[in-house]
């Protein structure tokens, strides 16, 4: 039984928000661990700030195909993603050796919109494009990309 008045969601829907919890997860472990080397920390700003969104983008993107598609879901997927990003940096300010920096939860912020707005962009253009159905190939590789360059800048 369908209630024709929600919207539709993609036969992937589960698969999506399964990723999308799961990444969740491992940003939870790796951004609220006691860091084993302050290294990272001397890399220059702008890096710093680019795998904040690298690493958020994939939460906002896996949220965004795991809701149903209209207005009031892409709203929502961002601001509980952004959300997320936001905690991670108060919930820092508890953790020995880390610091919570507003600058860094903005930078979370930017990504999910990066990811979001990506998708919500390839989408209008497959619209515009017969026989062009959603893939997982676009949010693998979001996933995949951030989940490396965490564990990069981790190890490093």
């Amino acid at each position: 039984m369908t209630d024709s008045s929600l919207p539709s969601r993609d036969r992937f829907s589960w698969l999506y928000l399964s990723l999308a919890s799961t990444w969740a997860i491992v940003l939870w472990w790796l951004l609220l661990s006691e860091p084993k080397d302050l290294a990272l920390l001397r890399a220059p700003t702008f890096l710093l700030n680019f795998g904040h969104a690298l690493v958020f983008a994939p939460l906002g993107a896996l949220l965004y195909l795991g809701l149903p598609k209209c207005h009031a879901f892409v709203l929502l997927s961002f601001v509980l993603a952004g959300g997320y990003g936001a905690l991670m940096e108060i919930l820092q300010t508890w953790v020995p050796g880390r610091i919570g920096d507003p600058i860094d939860g903005m930078t979370n912020v930017f990504g999910v919109a990066l990811g979001i707005s990506t998708l919500v962009a390839l989408s209008a253009w497959r619209e515009g494009s017969p026989g062009r159905g959603r893939s997982l190939r676009l949010p693998l590789l979001f996933l995949l990309a951030s989940l490396g360059s965490a564990l990069l800048a981790t190890l490093a």
